[in-house]
This record gives structure tokens, C-alpha cells and sequence, in this order.
């Protein structure tokens, strides 16, 4: 979209302005769209960085907060590598039904969020590997 809107990061400029404002969905919206513009542009960088040095200072939201955490970091990265990052191929993700069977998936569903959800394991297991 970048490429068809010409004011594109004035655009941005202006909607940042009214970040507090949104529901959390087009905040999150507002910081990829943010990366997204600079990536194709180079341009509206400053706004973008005063935009997420405000939401980690002050966001109540800990996914917003985290998410900003991780868009600061990768603008200190090179514009060109970053851009190969984002922008590379990326495999389709498939769930093949038998995969993991059911007390294997109610274990995973029971823990979502938590490490062991993301290693499909049994929480038990990550604390005898740890003591």
C-alpha cells in the first residue's frame, strides 16, 4: 500500500498522533504500519521512534509494550537487511491432525502462553530438566 499512497508517511505522521486514542488492534496496526513505511521509504523514522519511546515508557497494554520493544530494536538495525527480513518468503504454517495426540494437545491448551506450549512438552518436564 505503501507504493500506491504518495503521502503515505504523512499519512502516518498524523494517525501516530492519536495513538492513545485507538483501540489496541489499530495500535497494533499503527506500529507495523509505521515499520512497514520506513522500510518502503525510509522516511517517517523519527515519528515512528518518538511513537514507540512513548508507548514503552507508558503503555498498559504488556503486548503493545513488548511489541514496540522489538520495532525499537530492529530500527537500530541496517534498513536493507531489515527489509530482506520482513519481507523473505516465508513457509506456510500446517497442522497435521495426529500430530501430537489429545492429552498431548489439552496439556498444550492448558499451558498456552507458558515455554512449554512452544516446545509442545510437558511443563513437568522443563522443571526436572531445570532442578
Amino acid at each position: 500500500f505503501v507504493s500506491h499512497i504518495e503521502n503515505a508517511p504523512d499519512l502516518f505522521i498524523e494517525l501516530a498522533s492519536s495513538w492513545y486514542e485507538e483501540t489496541t488492534d489499530i495500535q497494533l496496526m499503527l506500529i507495523i504500519t509505521g515499520l512497514r513505511i520506513y522500510l518502503h521509504t525510509g522516511a517517517a523514522k523519527d515519528a515512528l521512534m518518538q511513537m514507540l519511546q512513548l508507548i514503552i515508557s507508558k503503555a498498559d497494554n504488556p503486548d503493545i509494550h513488548d511489541i514496540a520493544v522489538m520495532h525499537m530494536r530492529a530500527l537500530g538495525t541496517d534498513r536493507r537487511v531489515l527489509n530482506a527480513i520482513i519481507n523473505c518468503e516465508k513457509p506456510t504454517m500446517a497442522y497435521t491432525d495426529g500430530d501430537l495426540n489429545q492429552e498431548q494437545m489439552k496439556n498444550v491448551f492448558d499451558n498456552l502462553g507458558d515455554l512449554s506450549s512452544i516446545f509442545y512438552i510437558d511443563p513437568s518436564y522443563l522443571i526436572s530438566v531445570v532442578q
